[in-house]
This record gives C-alpha cells, sequence and structure tokens, in this order.
C-alpha cells in the first residue's frame, strides 16, 4: 500500500512511470531520462520513479510493487488554507 505522504520529485503525484520498452522502442526516452539524473536536473533518489520494464507480467509487477521516493518539496496540492 502506498503511503499518501510519499509523493514524486515535485510532490504532484505518487504513481510510478511503467514504461513498457518493447523491442527497445523507448529506448532514446530512457536515455533521455537518465541524462536528466546525470545532469542534475533529476536528483538521484527520483530515478526509481520511471521503471523500465519488458513484459505485460513486469508492468503489473512494477505498478503493485512501486514505493514513491519522498517528494524534495514536499507541496500539499489541493489543500488551500
Amino acid at each position: 500500500m502506498v503511503d499518501e505522504g510519499e509523493q514524486s520529485q515535485i510532490g504532484m503525484h505518487n504513481k510510478p512511470i511503467v514504461v513498457f520498452n518493447v523491442e527497445g522502442f523507448f529506448d532514446a526516452f530512457l536515455g533521455m531520462v537518465e541524462g536528466f539524473v546525470e545532469q542534475g536536473f533529476v536528483e538521484e533518489g527520483m530515478r526509481g520513479i520511471v521503471k523500465e520494464v519488458k513484459t505485460a507480467e513486469e508492468v503489473v509487477k512494477a505498478i503493485e510493487e512501486y514505493t514513491p521516493p519522498e517528494g524534495r518539496m514536499k507541496l500539499e496540492w489541493g489543500q488551500e488554507k
């Protein structure tokens, strides 16, 4: 079960991004994401937000087993004061 307090890098959601990479179709996209981490645009701890899988079974497993990292900005979206 996902703790509602855990969120993505900017704190907008706590859902995984599962990339079903059939026959390498998304290799360039995944390389771009890796470059974002290497260049510091995405924190190292956020690398796991994007999960590459190669089978339908892995898609389901990645969604079920996802544990979101703690959002660095700790924003509370939709909760106006």
